[in-house]
C-alpha cells in the first residue's frame, strides 16, 4: 500500500486507521507526506509517530516527509493497492471527507497501478532517485489516466447511485 498525501489531519483519521489496520494484517505500507511550509512540522511529527508505532508493533510500515527536488512541493493525493491506483483531490482530512466536493478516480489494472507505483517510488527515494523531469512524469500520468478511461467502462458513484459510461 503506497500512500501520498499533502497532510493527514489527525492520528485518528479513518483513512489513516485503515492503513494501520492493513499494516497490522501484514501489508507493506509506505506513507509519503508533503514538506510544504504549511504542513512540514505536523507531517514530520506524524511520520515519527507512525514509525515508532510500526517499530513497536513489528509492522512493515514506514512514513516519510518528501524531499522535493525538481518540483516545489508534493501536492499529489493517492493510494496504490495491488492492481489499483486511487488518484484525485481527496485530502486525508475531515473537511475533505465530509464537507468538500472532491474527486477520486479508481484506475484498475496493472499498467495504471505500476505507473503510479513507479512515480511513488521515485518520490520516495528522494532527489537521488529522480532521473526524469517532473513535468514529463506528470504528462505521462495524464496520458496513462486518459488511456485507462478510454479503454474501460467508467462507473461514477454519486448521490443517485452508480452511473455507467462506456466510451
Amino acid at each position: 500500500m503506497l500512500v501520498q498525501q499533502v497532510t493527514v489531519d489527525s492520528r485518528d483519521n479513518r483513512l489513516l486507521r485503515a492503513a494501520l489496520r492493513a499494516a497490522d494484517r501484514g501489508v507493506r505500507v509506505r506513507i509519503l507526506l508533503s514538506s510544504g511550509w504549511y504542513a512540514e512540522g505536523d507531517n514530520a511529527a506524524l511520520a515519527s509517530w507512525l514509525n515508532r508505532r510500526a517499530d513497536a508493533a513489528g509492522w512493515d510500515l514506514e512514513a516519510r516527509v518528501d524531499e522535493p527536488r525538481g518540483y516545489e512541493k508534493l501536492h499529489s493525493k493517492g493510494v496504490v493497492v495491488d492492481d489499483a491506483a486511487l488518484v484525485g483531490s481527496l485530502n486525508w482530512g475531515a473537511a475533505a471527507q465530509t464537507e468538500n466536493r472532491e474527486v477520486l478516480l479508481a484506475l484498475e489494472g496493472g499498467e495504471a497501478a505500476d505507473y503510479y507505483a513507479s512515480v511513488f517510488e521515485s518520490d520516495w527515494s528522494g532527489p537521488a532517485g529522480r532521473s526524469v523531469p517532473t513535468a514529463l512524469v506528470g504528462l505521462a500520468g495524464v496520458a496513462v489516466a486518459a488511456a485507462a478511461l478510454l479503454a474501460r467502462r467508467i462507473d461514477v458513484v454519486g448521490r443517485e447511485g452508480v452511473v455507467g459510461w462506456q466510451p
